[in-house]
């Protein structure tokens, strides 16, 4: 994988595509903009008279994953730009090159190349930097993570060093991913990113383990072992709260209370499992030959029109149309 990437002032590149789509700018009134596009909106300071910045998106689905390059500047989301009702999402900050300070819940982590930290969109953060620096960010929505918010709160600005072997390996994952995703099929796309959720998921674990916010909570750990049992019976149709509390060995009560405490609910979590599952085989051509309720029946949907309601409410399009528009992208490359 060749690419190319040069952060003003340094001598450190990064090896990109073929094509560098980036989005440039030079005064922070433009770079504020650019931030509130990718992200949510800031404030930003900068006594830099050449600023420059850079930022490369690219989503899929709900993710997002931006590559940043930007000169000295401080970044402020105070609580002047919180909104009720506005979704939570955490931010994974991959630093690459340059140094950065992330402060939040009153915990600061300063980061140099290797490093990561988390942020939380729903509350007050600063960013800063003090010269020239490249990073990855990505974007992920709270309800796509299993783990909860009690249990993220103690990684906020938390400094993750790149010498842990997580963090390298996440690191690398997706770096190595970010650049290339965009040229990818759209199956393959779709894939990547639940492995970027994943990995971000498999991060907090990990780090939260090492600051024992995670250790010795059983009803985490309950919860996590429904949640695998739910994945490995998402096509039987009979699944239900019933079946899945008597093979976990516990009541349907409990079972309602751990996806409760969970931040979800059972019905919910089933179902947004199983819509994931037929998005990822409805953008797969070697599918190309099952009808769309054939699809939907492989994960549990027996109605095919009950399968078309829920995925539309969810994915905003008809199973029919999603498909036709993921063969419409992958024949145009």
């Amino acid at each position: 994988m060749t690419f190319e990437f040069h952060v003003w002032g340094t001598a450190m590149q990064h090896r990109f595509g073929d094509s560098d789509n980036a989005h440039r700018v030079d005064d922070a009134d433009g770079w504020g903009q650019r931030v509130a596009t990718a992200f949510v909106p800031a404030r930003i300071d900068t006594w830099d008279t050449s600023f420059k910045a850079s930022m490369r998106t690219v989503e899929q689905g709900r993710l997002r994953l931006s590559r940043v390059s930007a000169s000295t500047h401080v970044l402020d989301r105070t609580a002047h730009h919180l909104r009720v009702g506005d979704p939570q999402h955490y931010v994974l900050c991959l630093h690459l090159s340059g140094s950065a300070v992330v402060i939040q819940e009153g915990r600061m982590a300063q980061l140099g190349p290797g490093d990561a930290t988390v942020y939380d969109t729903s509350k007050p953060y600063t960013l800063e930097f003090d010269g020239p620096f490249e990073g990855l960010g990505v974007v992920v929505p709270a309800e796509l993570v299993a783990i909860k918010p009690t249990q993220i709160n103690p990684l906020l600005a938390h400094h993750m060093p790149g010498s842990d072997p997580v963090v390298s390996v996440v690191l690398e994952t997706i770096a190595g991913m970010e650049g290339r995703l965009a040229l990818l099929p759209a199956f393959v796309q779709h894939r990547l990113g639940q492995n970027v959720a994943n990995l971000f998921e498999t991060l907090c674990t990990h780090m939260g383990t090492e600051l024992g916010a995670l250790k010795g909570d059983p009803r985490l750990e309950q919860w996590n072992a429904v949640v695998s049992w739910i994945e490995d019976h998402l096509a039987d149709p009979d699944l239900d709260p019933l079946m899945i509390a008597d093979a976990c060995f516990m009541s349907v009560r409990s079972l309602h209370n751990l996806a409760r405490d969970a931040g979800t609910s059972v019905a919910v979590w089933i179902r947004h499992r199983r819509l994931e599952k037929c998005r990822a085989d409805l953008s797969n051509p070697a599918l190309k030959h099952l009808s769309v309720g054939a699809i939907g029946s492989r994960w549990g949907f027996v109605h095919a029109t009950h399968f078309s309601t829920l995925f539309r409410a969810e994915m905003g399009m008809t199973p029919r149309a999603y498909r036709q528009e993921c063969f419409a992208n992958q024949s145009s490359r």
